[in-house]
């Protein structure tokens, strides 16, 4: 397995990279797919794309 060292200085990063870390690979899989959508469709927000996905995300 290839594991990347990363530089965090943002206490939002690490908790980022924690969740990703967390997620299992269904998740990870419809995260993709999220950061997909939002390149195929600029027009929608990155909440919008992400709320296809994972309907059940707490309201920003």
């Amino acid at each position: 397995m290839k594991t990347e060292t990363v530089l965090v200085s943002d206490p939002t990063t690490e908790e980022f990279l924690e969740l990703l870390r967390d997620m299992s690979s269904h998740e990870k899989d419809l995260l993709r797919q999220a950061f997909k959508t939002g390149r195929q469709h600029p027009e929608l927000t990155v909440e919008e794309c992400m709320r296809m996905y994972f309907p059940e995300l707490p309201t920003f």
